[in-house]
């Protein structure tokens, strides 16, 4: 259903694209083209999680500098600051597309509760997202990771969900480190790559 549906998207998309050229001077119908545009950004990602739910892609780890990462997460976070802390030139066995995936989650997570303000920390084997929202409430904490799971009018329920799926397909998993407190705290632990060190 989800490919279904995503095809239609993208011709609406365009044909948005399309609209927005020719109300260049029509400011009014510009605005109500903008908020359609808005809906339309909205149901992709909602398509999206679902596929990248089922999908359950095999994970190919590399080396993923995440310094480099974080920059190109924190360029597209819009008003919400987006830091590294400590070793700057940090790197992860991962695989790089599924840990974008895994940070752009906790960080949109993160901007929907209200924080202003994310910071990753690397941990050697995993890494730390606190940001200064106003936390979980310990009554959730056991629901979070839960599939279809959410608070929100408009939430999927499966951001925090995917989250997990991608830890734990690494050899690891994610954890709520503070329930109940200010400033939502997840730890990300990375399993050890399955390839050996190559000889010397």
């Amino acid at each position: 259903i989800a490919h279904e549906v995503r095809n239609p998207l993208g011709g609406m998309e365009l044909f948005v694209g399309l609209l927005e050229d020719d109300l260049q001077d029509r400011p009014d119908e510009l605005e109500l083209l903008t908020r359609v545009k808005k809906e339309l950004g909205q149901l992709k990602r909602v398509v999206e999680e679902f596929l990248a739910y089922a999908r359950r892609a095999p994970i190919e780890r590399q080396p993923v500098a995440l310094g480099e990462l974080i920059f190109e997460l924190a360029m597209g976070a819009g008003d919400l600051q987006v830091r590294l802390e400590g070793d700057a030139d940090a790197v992860l066995q991962a695989d790089p597309g599924q840990l974008k995936r895994l940070l752009l989650n906790l960080i949109r997570n993160a901007g929907q509760a209200g924080a202003t303000t994310v910071t990753v920390t690397p941990t050697g084997q995993g890494l730390v997202v606190q940001d200064d929202g106003p936390g979980v409430p310990a009554a959730q904490a056991e629901q979070v990771f839960d599939a279809f799971y959410t608070t929100r009018e408009k939430g999927t329920g499966l951001g925090l969900a995917l989250c997990q799926r991608i830890a734990e397909a690494h050899g690891g998993g994610l954890t709520l480190d503070n329930p109940g407190q200010p400033g939502a705290r997840f730890t990300l632990r990375l399993g050890p790559s399955a390839d050996p060190p190559a000889a010397a």
